[in-house]
């Protein structure tokens, strides 16, 4: 099954030691940082609260494929091991 990585971090690091871990065991289907000149939207009973941009966006992502939720996270938490400040989120791709 996939599962999305999302992570937010005022740094990147270059993540070399997880994308080779991951790539090596066959899970990594995609490892990038995400420009900071994205948009946000909120949407709340069908009004818009929120534009523009904003500091909660996610600073990266990352796919894997692995058997199980507790697999995903150990592969995030590996990830985790890449920073110094860090917030991850883990969530299954659904249809996979």
């Amino acid at each position: 099954m996939r599962y999305l990585v999302l992570y937010r971090s005022p740094t990147v690091p270059a993540r070399d030691r997880f994308a080779a871990a991951a790539h090596r065991a066959g899970v990594l289907l995609a490892c990038d940082t995400l420009e900071p000149a994205g948009a946000r939207i909120a949407v709340r009973d069908g009004q818009r609260i929120a534009g523009g941009t904003g500091d909660a966006a996610p600073t990266g992502l990352v796919i894997v494929d692995v058997r199980s939720l507790a697999e995903a996270v150990e592969w995030a938490n590996r990830l985790a091991d890449e920073f110094v400040d860090v917030e991850l989120t883990v969530a299954p791709i659904a249809g996979t």
